[in-house]
């Protein structure tokens, strides 16, 4: 389990552009789950 919240930004969107070429069928997953972290980032 990677800790989303002790990475950088950089490493976040580098982690996800990985994730977005290793699978892209995962891209609608990803992009719920920015979603909800720039939410939470928001409220926190």
């Amino acid at each position: 389990m990677i800790d989303y919240d002790k990475m950088s930004s950089a490493g976040k969107t580098q982690l996800f552009v990985v994730d977005l070429v290793k699978d892209p069928f995962t891209t609608a997953s990803l992009w719920k789950f920015t979603a909800l972290l720039a939410i939470k980032n928001k409220v926190g």
